[in-house]
């Protein structure tokens, strides 16, 4: 006994069978498992941490069933919608799209939705002035092709929930709407253009692709700036603010071969300029268009003309189905429950053992924190103080 960290003796005239009947009865109802020697009681509590160990590792088990039933049988998807258009889930209306090894396009949720309205609570002070602090999106959807339409306001991290499939909001941009002729008078591209945010003030970058302007084919290159600035210092334009104050569209002009009639797929968000000639002014700087709403600019050479008619809004959305994410869940939460019990619960041993020396009764007490790190000598004095003949601190018991 003396050999343990925490440990106490004491002497008494109790008899020896008298005092270990004593420290059966306390440990048991302080809920220790009590085994009896033929002179000495062990007990040990706590061995629930244990099974809290065995619990959090079978819980990552279950969190791996399920992201691996997610992986195979779900599915991922990505398209931009202008604010106006709608969206049907099938697999024709993603622009990307990245489903599981065992997925079947008859598990996809029957549903269909229009963005009515797009909404941003931009900031206008501080370090992060410019940038959007929140924005939403007004879905009018169905659940199914007969259902009857329902109201939703998609936001960030609050997802639109249809069946076992889930509807993000995940970002939002600008669309100016662009209009260009070609030399005939001819309307060759008309409509809302998506250009990508390239910074947190929505300074955006798009192409518009006119393959069937004649004489020759036209393509456009450049930034939208929601509120347009001019840096003397790159001698460049910038966005100073994410809400459209003072919109301008800046682009270059590219005339030949855009390539699309290869039958090759191109990005909409790229230009082919492999065959394509730069428009370029006298002194050889290259031609630019600058545009505000509303307005029109001429092409040289007879090439058409380019108009700016309006901005529309873009949004980002994701749609994911994830038919292991309750068993994934369901195993997070069980981990969670393990991990606490192995680091709360403290598994403890306590000896006493009792025997005649001297005319009178030596009793020993020792304890030992199996978990390391406990105090225990707290407890071993209650224990100790607790047993039959145990003396009280004004009798000088015999501790060390």
């Amino acid at each position: 006994m003396t050999r343990m960290p925490d440990h106490s003796s004491y002497r008494t005239d109790v008899p020896v069978d008298d005092v270990l009947a004593g420290a059966r009865a306390l440990l048991r109802k302080r809920r220790y498992r009590v085994e009896t020697a033929e002179d000495a009681v062990s007990a040990e509590r706590g061995y629930l941490r244990e099974a809290g160990n065995l619990l959090f590792h079978l819980s990552v088990l279950v969190v791996l069933v399920g992201f691996a039933i997610g992986g195979m049988f779900g599915y991922k998807g990505g398209v931009i919608l202008v604010v106006g258009n709608g969206f049907s889930n099938n697999l024709t209306q993603y622009d990307d799209f990245v489903p599981g090894s065992l997925f079947k396009a008859s598990s996809m949720e029957p549903f269909s939705f229009d963005i009515k309205d797009f909404s941003v609570d931009w900031l206008t002070s501080g370090p992060r002035a410019g940038m959007a602090r929140a924005f939403d999106a007004r879905l009018a959807y169905r659940t199914s092709p007969g259902a009857p339409e329902q109201q939703y306001d998609l936001k960030v991290n609050h997802p639109l929930t249809v069946g076992n499939t889930e509807v993000f909001l995940i970002g939002h941009g600008y669309a100016p709407v662009i209009t260009v002729r070609d030399g005939k008078g001819n309307v060759v591209y008309s409509g809302p253009t998506i250009f990508l945010p390239t910074d947190q003030s929505f300074a955006s970058f798009g192409v518009v692709k006119a393959p069937d302007a004649q004489p020759t084919q036209i393509g456009l290159e450049g930034e939208f700036y929601p509120t347009v600035a001019f840096s003397k210092q790159t001698g460049s334009y910038y966005s100073a603010f994410g809400n459209t104050l003072d919109p301008l569209v800046s682009m270059l002009v590219y005339t030949g071969d855009l390539g699309m009639d290869t039958g090759t797929s191109q990005s909409v968000y790229a230009l082919d300029k492999a065959k394509t000639t730069m428009l370029t002014k006298k002194n050889g700087a290259p031609y630019r268009i600058d545009l505000r709403p509303g307005q029109t600019t001429k092409l040289p050479n007879g090439l058409g003309t380019v108009s700016f008619d309006g901005i529309k809004r873009w949004t980002k959305i994701q749609i994911s189905q994830t038919p292991g994410k309750r068993i994934a869940l369901a195993g997070v939460v069980l981990a969670l429950i393990g991990l606490l019990g192995s680091l709360f619960i403290r598994p403890r041993r306590v000896w006493v053992r009792a025997r005649r020396e001297g005319g009178v009764t030596l009793v020993e007490v020792a304890a030992l924190d199996r978990s390391g790190g406990g105090d225990v000598a707290t407890v071993l004095a209650e224990i100790a103080a607790a047993l039959p003949g145990a003396p009280t601190k004004d009798a000088g018991e015999e501790q060390s």
